[in-house]
Order: structure tokens, then sequence, then C-alpha cells
């Protein structure tokens, strides 16, 4: 029997961020499965638009539990996509925090309108706020 790892598998390909699922698939997924293999359970993602290579994500990473993906998808695909499948990790757009004033109901309705949509899929969503280093230039 082959050994698989209790730890978490991670990993991503950010630089096939604009490539078609199918050059991801070939160029980089297949290639980095038996990575995955050794793994108890994955998580794949991180800055990249991957709401329409979840199939191929799904189909080249074995027990796959989580899809981390940029603010720049198309979030009502994602969330068809995804599914209850697996754990949606949504990177909120930083941005939010550095406009000129501070509209804190404007993000909770946004917010609000995603998790709505989520839960429309059943979709397990966490929200991930992070890669802020400072607001309008303030640490």
């Amino acid at each position: 029997m082959e050994y698989l790892s209790p730890a978490l598998g991670v990993g991503a390909a950010q630089v096939f961020a604009a490539t078609s699922p199918a050059m991801h698939e070939e160029f980089a997924l297949k290639h980095e499965r038996r990575w995955y293999e050794r793994w108890g359970l994955n998580y794949y993602g991180c800055c990249e638009p991957l709401h329409h290579k979840v199939e191929v994500l799904e189909r080249n990473i074995p027990r796959l539990r989580k899809i981390s993906m940029s603010p720049f998808i198309d979030f009502d695909k994602a969330v068809e996509n995804v599914r209850d499948e697996f754990v949606f990790a949504w990177k909120l757009n930083p941005a939010v925090l550095a406009t000129s004033t501070w509209d804190p109901m404007a993000v909770r309705k946004d917010i609000e309108g995603k998790l709505e949509k989520a839960k429309k899929f059943g979709c397990i969503l966490e929200i991930h706020m992070k890669d802020i280093s400072t607001v309008k230039y303030q640490p």
C-alpha cells in the first residue's frame, strides 16, 4: 500500500493564470499529479482566476478539498462550478480598504450578495482578506 502523508498538499501555478484549462492541465497539472498523490488531502490555488478550471483541477488533483481563487474571478461561475464539492477560499478584493471614504455598508452589501450566491449552490465559502501591507500608504 502506498504511504499517504497526513499533511495537506498545497499547490498553485500562477504562471498559468492566462492559459486555457486544457493548457493548464497539459503543462502543469498532469506533471504535478504525482506529488498530489502523496498527500492525504490537497488545496490548490492562490492568486489566479480558477473559476473556469474547477473541472480540470478535480480531474488531476486527487483528494482535492479546497480551491483558492483571486478577487478577479467570475464569482457566479466560481460558486456554480465549485458547488458543495470543495471549500472555496475566496479572496476579497483588498481595494475596498483603500477607498477615499470608507463605506462599510457597501462592503457588507457586496459580501452578503456573494454569500447568497454561494448558498444557492451549497458552496462552502471561506473569505480571505489578505495581501494588505498598507491602507493608503499607512502601514
